[in-house]
């Protein structure tokens, strides 16, 4: 399994094109989601409208309890503290 990690990022986010080449299911999010840019201004852009349905999204949250050890070399990320 493959996965982008952006410890930069709030939340997760893909583009539509994307979605579209991998057909991807997705749902319609019962309240549109706004997009800020780096200087907290509002992105001008549409807003967010739906989500993608995937098994495994790991966020913020999981990378922050579980701490994985990254070797930028090897491009390898190995889960050694994760909680009992």
């Amino acid at each position: 399994t493959e996965a982008l990690l952006d410890s930069g990022a709030y939340s997760c986010y893909i583009n539509p094109w994307l979605v579209d080449r991998l057909n991807l299911a997705t749902i319609f999010l019962e309240k549109e989601i706004r997009v800020y840019n780096a200087d907290a201004s509002h992105n001008k852009g549409e807003t967010i409208k739906k989500r993608v349905l995937l098994n495994v999204i790991l966020g913020m949250s999981f990378l922050k309890e579980h701490n994985p050890e990254m070797d930028w070399e090897r491009l390898n990320i190995e889960f050694t503290q994760c909680p009992q």
